[in-house]
């Protein structure tokens, strides 16, 4: 069903802020989006939409990432805007990153004194990493953290001293939940001895970066029974090693 729409309807994604505390997003209560608690970035025009965004604060300002979709390409690259909270405003988006291949979900995290992007390279079938460059505001190649694998929404995680990179592999993008862990940032990332970690359709694909509230490791992950992206859930991570999940 999903691609019979693709074939007679375009896509139209948008990306924003959503104003709400962690503990919301975790309650027993399910937290509902809506014209109150969110502010839309949507692209002008037919041949283009944004989509999954990620945000850091600097400068008094949240940097926006997210990527680019251009449909007279057929691809993506991944573009900023800087969101102002006194004036609730957004910059006008520029291009940060632009390769040969299709890129999406531009994971935003802060290591070692610096700012690095994780962006999905599923069809390059690669995962790389970038350093944002604070003076141009632009992404440069770093490192290559995984040849020869297809991976639908990499998510890195520093957790109790170890790195944890949770992605859905290609052949299963909305089913199976894989991790690959290193010591370093640098690698060698290795693969979890219980991968395909969990195969459900309900709550496996990831949907955002993990985050800690009250010592307790949470995963944010789509629910794709329905259909993709059609909701977040959010998943408590009770234990987590190279060994287990």
């Amino acid at each position: 069903k999903f691609h019979f729409t693709e074939l007679l309807f375009t896509e139209k994604w948008q990306t924003g802020l959503v104003k709400a505390r962690p503990a919301d997003l975790v309650s027993e209560y399910s937290f509902l989006i809506d014209e109150e608690t969110a502010q839309w970035l949507g692209a002008q025009g037919n041949n283009r939409y944004f989509a999954d965004g990620f945000a850091l604060k600097g400068e008094g300002r949240l940097l926006l990432v997210f990527e680019d979709y251009n449909y007279r390409t057929r691809k993506a690259g991944i573009s900023s805007s800087w969101y102002t909270e006194r004036d609730s405003s957004f910059t006008e988006p520029a291009s940060i990153l632009e390769e040969p291949w299709h890129l999406s979900y531009p994971l935003l995290f802060r290591a070692d004194g610096q700012t690095w992007c994780l962006p999905e390279s599923l069809k390059h079938g690669s995962i790389e990493l970038y350093r944002l460059d604070q003076v141009t505001g632009r992404l440069h190649h770093h490192r290559t953290l995984l040849k020869d694998v297809a991976a639908a929404d990499p998510t890195l995680v520093f957790h109790q001293n170890h790195w944890y990179l949770f992605f859905t592999p290609a052949h299963a993008t909305n089913i199976e939940l894989h991790i690959w862990h290193a010591d370093t940032l640098e690698g060698p990332f290795e693969p979890h001895e219980l991968n395909p970690v969990k195969a459900d359709v309900s709550n496996s694909r990831p949907a955002g970066a993990l985050f800690t509230l009250d010592g307790k490791l949470y995963r944010p992950a789509q629910d794709c029974s329905h259909t993709y992206g059609g909701r977040v859930v959010i998943n408590e991570v009770k234990l987590l090693t190279d060994t287990e999940f």
